[in-house]
């Protein structure tokens, strides 16, 4: 995909370079929002999110942290589907 612009920590997706805007990227000012958000701004939002393997008897058990509304609305905006981290759980069959 090629950006229209060249821009050093942009993220080069059009869905995130829209004129929707993006609320809760900021810390400490939770309404202030960008339609612009830079790749630290995107990582930043998804710090919180972690996968945790176990493995009890040769099984092994995933669980992902639940993603919040902002990080949900990123990957909306990213047009990757909502079960992109979910789908990394595992548990035995």
């Amino acid at each position: 995909m090629a950006c229209s612009h060249s821009t050093v920590g942009q993220i080069c997706n059009p869905g995130l370079n829209s004129p929707e805007k993006l609320y809760g990227l900021f810390p400490g000012n939770p309404k202030r929002a960008t339609t612009r958000p830079s790749t630290e701004r995107i990582l930043q939002a998804f710090k919180s999110v972690s996968l945790t393997i176990m493995k009890v008897t040769d099984q092994e058990y995933g669980h992902v942290t639940p993603l919040n509304v902002l990080q949900q609305k990123i990957l909306e905006l990213l047009e990757l589907p909502p079960d992109i981290y979910s789908s990394l759980e595992t548990s035995p069959e």
